[in-house]
């Protein structure tokens, strides 16, 4: 991705908020493809926000201020945060040495949760004190890792800051590429989970496994294990005391509609289970994606000023707890009293509660 095409789209955006993908295309002269692989790559850092009109996607810089320099956001890191020049040099440093060392073992790039993982093992052995946070599927380090990008690092001023560290550090680099490169992405991130004992994101791993695994249709005992699991994740997102976003309140929303998916599925053979099994994905990252975007701003305390951090991260909780709403509007809209097991008490009174 040329950063020429980023730097024009975020320029674009600044000026012409509420664009959609071939007016973008049309005026800066890009493709359509082009465009959308920036803005989904610039959505994964959340730096935009889209409102959907009419099945059309327009959007928006979410960090739009007028007293900032936009060129702050032409960066590398997840919502923009701005790290020290120590730390940048030698998160760089670290991901050019890994991925040599993949390219020299295993002969291919590391993938980037892979990346992600090592680096946060890395961190937590050498107490490197790197920006690394709880996000959407485990740790990262606030700056992302691309496959094509060059690092540029100081090797002198790597060696002053590890010391007699550096050596043990690059061995154990190559330990780490030699026990985890065969593992695939489910494998890597269940490693770290078990040994982090992080049982939140632990059973989120084992909820999206049951979806994912579309070779395999989904029964009735499988959308009750999604039930019982989602009770857990339940269970272990209190532990977030995340009552500013009352997360409290979504988190029994979500439960509620899961539960009736499971009702729907053991009730009624009419209704696709592949229409469920999409809903049930779908309703479950919306939440995911709040609860992930809470306790990776907590995560991150330790790092950030309390107002950068509320600058970066409050509107994209405000924007993803709307998406979340809307969604849920959406299913219960579809699955209507009206439509749904007349005669069957059970699920009309779960029904009528929503």
């Amino acid at each position: 991705m040329k950063q020429y095409s980023v730097t024009s789209i975020i320029d674009y955006l600044s000026k012409k908020p509420n664009s959609s993908i071939p007016k973008i295309s049309k005026d800066l002269n890009l493709s359509k493809n082009t465009v959308r692989s920036v803005l989904e790559s610039l959505d994964n850092k959340n730096m935009i926000i889209y409102k959907l009109d009419n099945k059309t996607k327009y959007y928006f810089l979410s960090i739009t201020s007028k007293n900032e320099d936009l060129t702050k956001y032409k960066t590398n890191t997840y919502f923009n945060l701005e790290i020290s020049k120590e730390q940048k040099n030698l998160i760089n440093y670290l991901f050019t040495t890994i991925k040599k060392n993949y390219l020299s073992s295993v002969k291919k790039s590391p993938p980037k949760t892979h990346m992600q993982k090592i680096i946060f093992d890395i961190n937590k052995k050498y107490n490197l004190k790197l920006p690394i946070g709880w996000y959407q599927f485990g740790t990262i380090c606030v700056t992302s890792f691309n496959y094509f990008d060059t690092y540029v690092f100081d090797i002198n001023q790597i060696k002053k800051q590890l010391g007699s560290q550096f050596n043990n550090l690059n061995n154990y680099i190559k330990e780490l590429v030699d026990k985890v490169h065969n593992l695939n992405n489910y494998q890597i991130k269940e490693r770290q989970y078990k040994e982090e004992n992080n049982k939140l994101y632990l059973y989120s791993l084992y909820f999206s496994k049951i979806l994912e695994n579309t070779d395999k249709t989904l029964e009735i005992e499988d959308f009750k294990e999604l039930k019982d699991i989602s009770k857990k994740i339940i269970k272990e997102s209190l532990y977030l005391k995340a009552k500013s976003i009352d997360l409290n309140k979504y988190s029994n929303e979500f439960y509620s509609i899961i539960e009736t998916i499971y009702l729907i599925s053991k009730n009624n053979s009419n209704i696709s289970k592949v229409e469920l099994r999409d809903f049930t994905k779908d309703i479950f990252n919306k939440y995911w994606k709040i609860l992930s975007l809470f306790n990776f701003k907590r995560t991150l305390k330790s790092f950030f000023n309390k107002n950068i951090l509320d600058f970066r991260f409050d509107n994209n909780i405000i924007y993803a707890k709307h998406d979340f709403k809307e969604y849920r509007n959406k299913f219960y809209d579809q699955y209507s009293l009206e439509d749904i097991y007349r005669n069957n008490k059970e699920i009309l009174d779960l029904l009528s509660k929503n």
